[in-house]
């Protein structure tokens, strides 16, 4: 019963934070944006790419950069800057751009980071423990030894540790979210809709909802500013962490290139761009010629990581449009990804519950098969990849949720029954346990050279520890299986037995290269909808799934919108697995009358179940 009560308590809390970020990010106070616009209408050309889903905003910039492409009469100025959203985006644009002179892609937090120096940085000016990482550079026939300080990590050992001591729960796994992990994302959130300037703000209110989190945002503040002296096993000192250094950006200088004040501004995935961000550019623009932003705010659907609304690039769009700024408006409306009429479905979906917009008539792939919607259950999909698996036939598939435990359990799920998935950004703490299990048992075996590859059963049965419930041991046996499998179909020319399966150990059975990141290839990913912005696959599996019943808004439409535009080929719809807590995250029913009006058949396997 107490138990019980205890859940109840910290759910009205949640509720409680959850609120009051939507009333941050609904009423935003750092950035001014008829200040903004006023501003933008002095500057000489202001550029706006709208890109449907999949049609090549990234190449475009790059062709921009490069001087390839003509914007306002002209090629692009430089010196110039390029933002892109996150580090991936900015080693895509980088690659794609090559080498231009006097022109830098970075991020806005690089960019930030750069200003006040990464040595203020948390990690470097706070350090925390098993942060630090070593790399071996290879170059001109000589081995370096490179330490750096992963200060992401760093940034979230300090607030658990923060959590910890104010007796608050954290959780270290992406996937799984606790009351610690929440009160900072309300932290982050504050400082991108509301600035700095009234932190006090924020505590006084967090006090009403219960005294710990106050405590917890308080003694974070502190322990960066340098206030305490320690917090549990952590010596404080003052330091940024990526959200407190953006502020540092509306006190900086205009970016400079080779000691040159930039002319140009490349913003790529400006729906992302959050009021503070937003601020940090009213800032910097007043003093450049060309500002060219290019996204689609359909995708927008990080807007409850930072804030972001997407009434700043729809003004913009907009003065840019009725004449108030002076500039143009390229839109690309060709996409080389999803399939004609699977762009009208999307955008059928996305406009039952959003406002028309101009963009709206792009055009799909004619090339390829007519796509389908399947609607099926979780068991029949789960037998299919298995089939398709055991034959060798996965070729990057996605399976795609709205939430975090619908990941959970799909893994899970998939594990229990031979397949070991890849993800699209990070890996689960539950995934990292089975693997690294498994990494081990598989060492000790090649260690002693047991037998040849394919007479495993029961020799790999003794490396397994025997302390493991029969849930553990059967996933933990059937990533070694995989490990077999996949060693002996990939083993390359002139290597043995143990040269392939070690190779599959490091390069596949290694939580470090389980993402997409770090193998793009893959034949099977679960993760996010969120995490899948800007990627595509074959086939997409989308898994209908929500922890509760919710009103159907423009969030989750865009959701849904960017999860049926991320295939390449047809969709998947799951049902919710019955006997599961989950619901169904959009009604069927608005899927597939979208469907039959876009001429695209829809074929439910789940009723022959």
């Amino acid at each position: 019963m107490e138990g019980d009560n205890e859940l109840r308590r910290v759910a009205r809390l949640f509720a409680k934070l959850d609120a009051f970020v939507r009333h941050l990010i609904a009423k935003p106070r750092v950035f001014d944006l008829d200040y903004f616009l006023d501003i933008l209408s002095n500057i000489q050309c202001v550029v706006i790419v709208i890109g449907n889903p999949g049609t090549g905003k990234t190449e475009y910039l790059s062709k921009i950069i490069r001087g390839d492409a003509k914007v306002c009469n002209g090629t692009i100025q430089t010196p110039g800057l390029g933002l892109a959203f996150t580090n991936a985006d900015m080693a895509e644009l980088n690659r794609r751009v090559g080498d231009v002179y006097e022109f830098r892609i970075n991020t806005l937090h690089a960019e930030a980071v750069g200003s006040v120096g990464i040595k203020s940085m948390v990690g470097y000016a706070i350090e925390v423990p098993g942060t630090k990482r070593v790399v071996r550079i290879r170059r001109g026939g000589y081995e370096y030894v490179q330490e750096f300080v992963d200060i992401a990590l760093a940034q979230e050992r300090l607030r658990a540790t923060i959590a910890r001591v104010v007796g608050l729960p954290y959780s270290m796994d992406p996937f799984i979210e606790a009351l610690g992990n929440r009160v900072f994302h309300v932290f982050d959130i504050y400082v991108h809709t509301q600035g700095v300037s009234d932190i006090e703000g924020l505590i006084n209110k967090l006090w009403e909802f219960d005294p710990r989190l106050s405590r917890a945002v308080k003694l974070y503040i502190d322990c960066l500013a340098g206030k305490v002296s320690r917090v549990g096993d952590i010596n404080c000192s003052p330091a940024f962490d990526f959200t407190t250094v953006l502020p540092e950006l509306l006190r900086s200088s205009i970016p400079a290139v080779n000691g040159d004040i930039i002319s140009s501004l490349v913003i790529d995935e400006y729906q992302d761009w959050s009021p503070l961000m937003n601020a940090i550019l009213a800032n910097w623009v007043r003093y450049v010629d060309c500002l060219v932003v290019a996204g689609d705010p359909d995708q927008l659907i990080y807007h409850s990581l930072n804030g972001a609304r997407e009434d700043a690039f729809l003004s913009v769009y907009k003065a840019v449009k009725g004449g108030r700024v002076k500039g143009e408006i390229i839109h690309l409306s060709q996409s080389h990804r999803v399939l004609e009429p699977l762009n009208r479905l999307a955008v059928g979906v996305l406009r039952k519950y959003t406002k028309p917009q101009d963009w709206d008539n792009w055009g799909g792939r004619s090339e390829g098969s007519v796509p389908m919607i399947h609607i099926k259950t979780w068991g029949q999909v789960r037998e299919e990849l298995l089939e398709l698996y055991n034959n060798n036939k996965l070729r990057k598939y996605f399976i795609l949720a709205p939430v975090n435990a619908g990941v959970l359990y799909a893994t899970r799920s998939l594990l229990n029954h031979g397949i070991v998935p890849f993800f699209l950004k990070s890996v689960p703490s539950m995934v990292n346990h089975y693997v690294n299990k498994a990494r081990k048992a598989i060492k000790n075996y090649i260690e002693d050279k047991a037998t040849i590859l394919g007479a495993l059963n029961n020799d790999i049965n003794k490396y397994i520890p025997t302390n493991l419930d029969p849930e553990e041991f059967r996933i933990v046996r059937n990533i070694i299986k995989f490990a077999f499998e996949t060693a002996s179909r990939e083993k390359q020319s002139g290597e043995s037995d143990f040269e392939a399966l070690e190779r599959v150990i490091n390069d596949y059975l290694n939580p470090k290269t389980m993402t997409y990141g770090a193998n793009p290839n893959a034949y099977l990913y679960v993760d996010t909808i969120h995490t899948a912005k800007g990627l595509e696959a074959n086939h997409v599996i989308l898994l209908n799934w929500d922890t509760k019943k919710r009103e159907i808004d423009g969030y989750l439409a865009r959701l849904w919108y960017v999860g049926l535009t991320r295939s390449r080929g047809s969709i998947t719809i799951v049902m919710p697995p019955e006997g599961t807590k989950f619901v169904s995250a959009i009604p069927l029913s608005v899927i597939t009358t979208e469907a039959k009006k876009a001429g695209i058949e829809v074929i439910n396997h789940a009723k022959q179940a």
